[in-house]
């Protein structure tokens, strides 16, 4: 150890040394010098109150004022019982400890925990996609191990904006999934902001208007025939009550009372408890259905509700030969729009639907207070009676022939 009067000239004429020296100045500051780079610190050399062991507190300045104003703080910390190199210490500690926790919050972690919470209060086909989403996109484009707080704006525009060059409406869906799960963590003070805020969609969407028209219907309806099984069955279903896909397939016995359908609300996708008035038709395509035993749905082969939709689709189209394409939902289109062709007011049209206003206490309440529960029930009988005249070729209200199943 060097004693010596520091001052900025003196410090500066200090070279290094083979090995690592201190210069300390007459009020106990120490200057060290490293080796080979002669790096130079300011720091203070004590004892700790606990122990007595030697310790040194190292002080982050390079300005030869400032280091004594911090060294004589050091000693006014010492003589009042505070130990500042081991407040500082402890500081770096839990800088350390909070860097190791934001390194622990990745990517992965997060979308599984999202995915669990998610699981129990989505649709299924919305989790479906949401699991599509952040595990087939996100994951493998920004990496499980990524931490979530280090994903900027820019990283959700540019992956949006990559997944919408060749698959536009998907870029929409994982913009809205992003946006669900960034937001979520937001929530949860994981992230102090969503990132996702403020960022458009890329594309615009247009909603469809396709319609089956009485050929498409009768032709339609022949191909299911011919197919034939649970699915095609619950499709001539979707045809003719307007509801949903996902809630025909699941129909169980248990939820038809008489010649109503009773829909309760968490098989619902607006979460509200709807009636359905089954048609003569649909009650014999019910009918037709086989009961099996311990099995509570209607449109079944098995254990199951009927599923394979994707394939019967398929196989449907490769009997019907459709001009344009069509979907499964349009099936549901078709149902309103025939509906109004028949001169069927639109309120009513929207009962038929589920699209309805306000919310019921229970199913079976429904039509004890709906005051349009017979212009549903005639409005789909009437579309029943259409489909039965449009698959003979005698597409007229009034004109009614027998389907079969």
């Amino acid at each position: 150890m060097t004693r010596r009067r520091l001052t900025d000239f003196a410090i500066r004429a200090i070279k290094p040394k083979a090995k690592y020296f201190e210069v300390t100045d007459a009020s106990g500051l120490r200057l060290g010098i490293q080796p080979k780079t002669g790096s130079k610190s300011f720091l203070t050399r004590y004892r700790r109150l606990g122990d007595g062991r030697p310790a040194k507190l190292t002080h982050e300045t390079g300005s030869l004022a400032e280091a004594r104003v911090a060294h004589a703080e050091t000693l006014r910390l010492l003589a009042t019982g505070v130990d500042p190199g081991a407040d500082k210490q402890r500081v770096r500690a839990e800088a350390r400890q909070l860097e190791a926790d934001r390194r622990a919050d990745t990517l992965d972690k997060h979308v599984r925990a999202f995915l669990d919470f998610q699981v129990r209060r989505v649709r299924k086909a919305s989790w479906e996609q949401q699991r599509h989403v952040l595990c087939d996109i996100v994951l493998p484009a920004w990496g499980p191990s990524r931490v979530v707080s280090d994903i900027r704006r820019r990283d959700v525009i540019e992956l949006i904006e990559q997944v919408a060059i060749d698959r536009p409406i998907m870029a929409n869906r994982a913009a809205a999934v992003l946006h669900r799960f960034l937001g979520w963590l937001t929530e949860r003070d994981v992230l102090a902001a969503n990132p996702c805020t403020g960022v458009k969609r890329p594309s615009v969407e247009r909603s469809r208007d396709r319609v089956l028209t009485d050929k498409e219907i009768q032709a339609l309806w022949r191909a299911l025939d011919a197919v034939g099984g649970p699915a095609t069955a619950a499709a001539k279903a979707m045809l003719l009550t307007g509801q949903r896909r996902g809630e025909v397939a699941a129909m169980r016995r248990d939820e038809i009372d008489g010649n109503t359908w009773l829909l309760p609300p968490e098989r619902t996708k607006n979460g509200r408890a709807h009636g359905v008035p089954l048609s003569r038709q649909v009650r014999e395509l019910i009918a037709q259905q086989p009961v099996l035993e311990g099995c509570p749905f209607v449109f079944t082969a098995g254990a199951r509700p009927a599923a394979n939709f994707s394939r019967v689709k398929i196989e449907t189209d490769a009997v019907m030969k459709p001009e344009k394409r069509w979907t499964w939902h349009d099936l549901r289109r078709t149902c309103a729009s025939g509906m109004q062709r028949l001169g069927v007011r639109a309120e009513v049209i929207e009962r038929c639907l589920n699209h309805a206003s306000g919310v019921y206490r229970s199913v079976a309440g429904i039509y004890q207070r709906d005051p349009l529960i017979e212009e549903t029930r005639d409005a789909l009988q009437r579309w029943s009676d259409f489909v039965e005249n449009a698959v003979k070729g005698e597409a007229e209200p009034g004109k009614v022939v027998r389907l079969r199943g």
